[in-house]
């Protein structure tokens, strides 16, 4: 049957003498994940994936269904950034006489804007903790800079490397999620986007008189919706930065700046101190 632009298919066998030899078949043909149960509520509002693949369940003692199999995507976007060539191994188990869900996406992969995208996850979902999740996402030059970008902020780019740590709940305020975030920034050109944008004011340089940075890092943590930037550096041609602060998700900035800037029209030259907010 169809399930929005997309196609879903079931096959069932069950055995009145024997229930544990229960088995399900599912195929999906370009399903939207906004479509299915378990995730449409939270999970799936952050997903725009047009998910192919066959999944297979089996029934188990006490009515408990396990299964596995792999879902596929040529092209999508997960939190506004673009992916293509994903794969999603996966694991279940649903146990209804606890009440539980869990979920494990095993060493999933994909390309992301000239970059790559691998890790593993699990999400637990019980009548005390709704779409708890853990697990660990590595990224190789990957750029965020698109699903960042504000209008006009098109040609930003922040191209990154390295590890995200996951914990807490997902939710629609997204204050219940945690994360630990390591990475190494490689060449971009950030300073039309959230918090960098906010640099050139505050030294009282022209965002145009910036240049793209060719390195720097990123230490931060993610809890009850407020990101601390434990540390931040940027280096490029005509300025060093280093920034340290907090920010949140829905856009309060309390972030301290240091940077050295040399050679801008129109703009400082000289060490400066800038506080965003």
């Amino acid at each position: 049957f169809e399930i929005g632009n997309g196609r879903l298919s079931v096959v069932a066998r069950f055995d009145l003498f024997n229930p544990e030899r229960a088995e399900v078949r599912i195929e999906l043909d370009r399903v939207d994940p906004k479509a299915i149960p378990f995730l449409a509520d939270s999970v799936g509002k952050s997903l725009d994936l047009p998910l192919s693949g066959r999944l297979v369940t089996s029934a188990g003692r006490n009515r408990d269904w396990r299964g596995s199999g792999t879902l596929t995507c040529a092209k999508g976007a997960i939190q506004g950034v673009s992916v293509s060539d994903l794969r999603l191994p996966m694991t279940w188990n649903l146990m209804p006489s606890l009440d539980r869900i869990e979920v494990g996406i095993n060493e999933f992969s994909a390309n992301s804007n000239g970059g790559r995208l691998t890790g593993s996850l699990k999400i637990n979902r019980t009548q005390t903790r709704r779409n708890g999740i853990e697990g660990v996402i590595d990224f190789s030059r990957v750029d965020v800079g698109p699903a960042l970008a504000p209008r006009g902020g098109e040609n930003s780019s922040l191209r990154i490397s390295g590890k995200v740590i996951l914990g807490g709940e997902i939710d629609d305020s997204q204050k219940g999620l945690t994360a630990k975030i390591d990475a190494r920034l490689t060449e971009s050109n950030p300073f039309r986007l959230p918090v960098f944008a906010n640099v050139g004011g505050a030294l009282g340089v022209p965002i145009d008189n910036l240049s793209a940075i060719k390195e720097g890092e990123m230490q931060a943590e993610l809890r009850d919706g407020v990101v601390r930037l434990k540390r931040m550096t940027v280096s490029g041609n005509n300025i060093e930065a280093f920034s340290e602060g907090t920010f949140t998700l829905d856009g309060k900035i309390d972030i301290h700046v240091i940077a050295t800037t040399k050679g801008l029209a129109g703009g400082g030259a000289g060490r400066q101190l800038a506080q965003l907010a």
